[in-house]
Parts: structure tokens; C-alpha cells; sequence
């Protein structure tokens, strides 16, 4: 999906594969944009996003309990600084800082980078 969409668009568009349209496409307005059929072995129309029509209201999450037996098997993928301060006992009152996000790549065709 992601390389149709880079593939797709050109310096400044916002493309989206079908599948993210299928998400945002209330919010926005759109028009398909597609590959040359030689590069890909289908034509898959993506989406070039044009303009935002309105804001979208972001919905918090709710609070996550688990039980004792499924917080011990996933405690070992959970950073130590992370289990440090929640058996401190702060709870998730610093959790306040951190933000749902969402990963966007931009073609960037052109850019020369100056390391001096």
C-alpha cells in the first residue's frame, strides 16, 4: 500500500492507498490517482487528498485493565522505564504526556541534505 501510494504521488501531494481512504474520505476530499500498469502488475487507484472539509474529534481511549495473568505474559515486551513507573505506583498519570499518533511518509523527491 504504502509504496503504490509513494509511487503514485509527485513533490507536495498527499496520497493514500484505498484502504486509508476508505477511513478518511468523510473528512476529506479526494481524486484517484494510478500507477502506469508497467510498474505494478495491477492498476491500483489511490487517492490524492485535496483539502480537509472539517476537523476530525478525537475520541480518548478507554482505560485498559488487564487481568493479573495477562499483565505478567506481557510485561517483558513493556520498556523498563515503563514498568518502572507503574509499580512506583503513579499509576497512568504520566501517561497524560503521550499522544495517539499516526505514521506518515512523504515523498521528498529532490531534497539534497547540506552536512556542513
Amino acid at each position: 500500500q504504502l509504496q503504490t501510494a509513494v509511487d503514485a504521488s509527485k513533490t507536495g501531494d498527499a496520497v493514500v492507498s484505498p484502504e486509508v481512504w476508505s477511513r478518511v474520505q468523510i473528512h476529506c476530499q479526494g481524486v484517484p490517482v494510478s500507477l502506469p500498469l508497467k510498474k505494478h502488475d495491477q492498476n491500483i487507484l489511490n487517492i490524492k487528498v485535496l483539502n480537509i472539509i472539517h476537523s476530525v474529534k478525537v475520541i480518548p481511549n478507554h482505560a485498559l485493565i488487564l487481568s493479573p495473568i495477562v499483565a505478567a505474559r506481557i510485561e517483558p515486551y513493556v520498556p523498563i522505564p515503563v514498568r518502572e513507573k507503574l509499580r512506583s505506583g503513579i499509576g497512568d498519570k504520566w501517561l497524560a504526556e503521550l499522544r495517539r499518533s499516526t505514521a506518515i511518509f512523504i515523498n521528498l523527491k529532490g531534497l539534497a541534505l547540506n552536512y556542513s
